[in-house]
């Protein structure tokens, strides 16, 4: 699976990326679709950036003509308008640029490890454990919303971790100077696309320490002091200049903070703990296990951000572990300790990576029954062609479905009602009103309802289309 011998050739890696392609155009992409989040942000992106370009420098979405506190991600809107004008409704090309970027990042990722370790085997592993850890990546690769995002900004952080390794381990100045000033220019590119980005500098530490002595000098000061200014020009433009977005903001409940916490840790720590759990079949020495518990608790620290961020919210997107699994996968490919690399341990680590990664991913789709959503999102879409003109003047959806049955509601699964006016505007340029009505009351209202009305019967997982 890994070679053992320290080789340059590259073919593994290919051969890592052709699997990790075919795996998700032949089982994920097939039941996957737009849901609501998509409609909401495609909608706006298109109606308002073509007439006011300023639209993508300001942190707010408009929800039902409401303007409401958002995030600040001109790049992302960028990125998803250039998109539609694009590929348009073609949701496996969407998916298949989330896709060739991820490639990308695990592309320099590797360069990266490879330069900084002189190792490529060590490189294989980090793209191994990432791409072999579903639960990392398997969000941004689904949903295009998390994807748009998260995607785009893995590539260029990873494109700053190649460059800035370059920069750091070239010997010719001009070189390093075009590295330097390349990987500079990533990063900003990258904190357009996502907040989080800017919890990139502890890894860059990493990176710099890797290969120098830990100790201030002038080279690692004409290296950080442009990057910490542009953090705090950021930090400050964001935190004290910008809203907020007041449902990201964590709450203080012990509930909310210790689930959410232990569930990111053992997440995160998947591999590494598929390392651990190998290392007993193969009798490792404990002090070497040390080590590795050392690792984890050294990666911890710099995780840390990402739970102060995350943690403390009333729900939970399965996109957050995508960049600090990236990360995760990245110390293990640099910090490994050596005896963890020989072909038996990894081999056996990686399996039960995979089992139990692809475990966790199985039973969270399944118990909300995520392989049926897909059916009610192209359908709605079909149905707003169809039935839809600029004169019908309102959609009415009746929710039948059994709240006994515990399945997923219809605002999650396909969406809410600004969700429907932003596709309905899309196709027909014209924003209906939209009502989510109970089902008991569904035939005193129908008799009533005009022509110019579209009426659905909502039980999950399909829409039924009610005659006027």
């Amino acid at each position: 699976m890994l070679n053992t011998e320290n080789k340059c050739s590259h073919r593994p890696l290919l051969y890592l990326l052709l699997a990790f392609s075919c795996g998700y155009l032949a089982l994920a992409f097939p039941v996957s679709y737009f849901r609501h989040d998509d409609w909401l942000i495609i909608g706006n992106v298109v109606r308002f950036v073509p007439h006011d370009w300023k639209f993508l420098f300001e942190p707010y979405l408009f929800f039902n003509s409401i303007k409401e506190t958002w995030f600040f991600r001109p790049w992302f809107k960028l990125f998803v308008y250039l998109n539609f004008i694009v590929l348009g409704y073609h949701y496996y090309a969407w998916l298949v640029m989330n896709l060739a970027l991820t490639l990308g990042a695990l592309l320099f990722g590797y360069l990266s490890v490879q330069r900084l370790t002189l190792d490529t085997n060590r490189a294989l592993i980090f793209v191994a454990f990432f791409i072999f850890s579903i639960h990392f990546h398997f969000g941004s690769l689904v949903w295009m919303g998390e994807g748009a995002m998260n995607c785009p900004q893995l590539f260029f952080l990873f494109l700053n971790f190649y460059l800035f390794s370059l920069s750091i381990t070239t010997l010719k100045k001009n070189r390093n100077l075009l590295a330097g000033i390349g990987a500079l220019f990533s990063f900003i590119i990258s904190l357009g696309f996502k907040e989080s980005s800017i919890f990139h500098l502890p890894f860059l530490a990493i990176l710099f320490f890797y290969r120098e002595p830990l100790r201030i000098s002038r080279k690692a000061l004409s290296i950080f002091t442009p990057y910490v200014i542009i953090a705090g020009i950021y930090l400050y433009f964001r935190l004290f200049l910008l809203p907020i977005n007041p449902g990201y903001k964590p709450h203080i409940d012990l509930g909310l903070l210790l689930k959410p916490a232990l569930f990111l840790i053992v997440a995160i720590a998947l591999p590494i703990i598929s390392i651990l759990i190998s290392s007993v079949f193969f009798k490792v020495p404990f002090r070497q296990n040390q080590k590795l518990l050392g690792l984890f608790i050294k990666s911890l620290v710099f995780f840390l951000p990402f739970f102060a961020t995350y943690v403390g919210h009333g729900f939970f997107s399965p996109g957050w572990l995508t960049t600090p699994g990236i990360y995760l996968a990245f110390l293990v490919g640099v910090n490994l300790p050596s005896v963890f690399t020989v072909r038996p341990i990894l081999r056996t680590s990686l399996i039960l990576t995979l089992l139990i990664s692809s475990g966790l991913v199985f039973y969270q789709t399944n118990s909300i029954k995520w392989w049926s959503w897909y059916k009610p999102q192209r359908q709605i879409v079909e149905i707003i062609d169809q039935l839809g003109s600029t004169s019908t003047q309102s959609v009415h959806i009746f929710n039948c479905d059994s709240p006994q049955d515990k399945l997923p509601p219809l605002i999650r699964v396909v969406g809410y009602k600004v969700s429907f006016q932003e596709l309905f505007w899309l196709r027909h340029k014209t924003s209906p009103t939209v009502s989510i009505l109970p089902c008991s009351i569904m035939n005193k209202i129908i008799a009533a309802i005009p022509n110019n009305a579209i009426n659905l019967k909502w039980t999950f997982p399909e829409f039924t289309v009610l005659p006027n």
